[in-house]
């Protein structure tokens, strides 16, 4: 067996490991919350975990979420305890849509 052989064959190893633990990943879930009523149907999601994992990538929303104090739309205390205003954000242009 060649080295490029040998790659292809550590690459589907791989990828057929990973696939492995989404399916039981997939399956934790589903049996932590009661969803699953038989070995069938755990073996059918385990299957299918790569494209219900797809369809959740799919779904998610594509902005990154931030923890930092700055994202947050609560102000931070001032230093004698009392919570100031928030600052109008509104833009030229903007339009209220209450």
């Amino acid at each position: 067996m060649d080295e490029q052989e040998q790659t292809k064959v550590a690459g589907y190893a791989i990828a057929v490991t990973l696939r492995l633990i989404m399916a039981v990943g997939v399956n934790a879930v589903y049996v932590a919350s009661h969803q699953i009523a038989g070995p069938f149907a755990a073996f059918t999601i385990g299957v299918s975990a790569p494209v219900i994992l797809q369809q959740i990538m799919v779904q998610a929303p594509n902005e990154p979420v931030s923890s930092s104090p700055s994202a947050s739309p609560v102000p931070p205390p001032s230093p004698d305890g009392r919570r100031t205003a928030p600052q109008d954000t509104a833009q030229p242009g903007d339009v209220d849509v209450r």
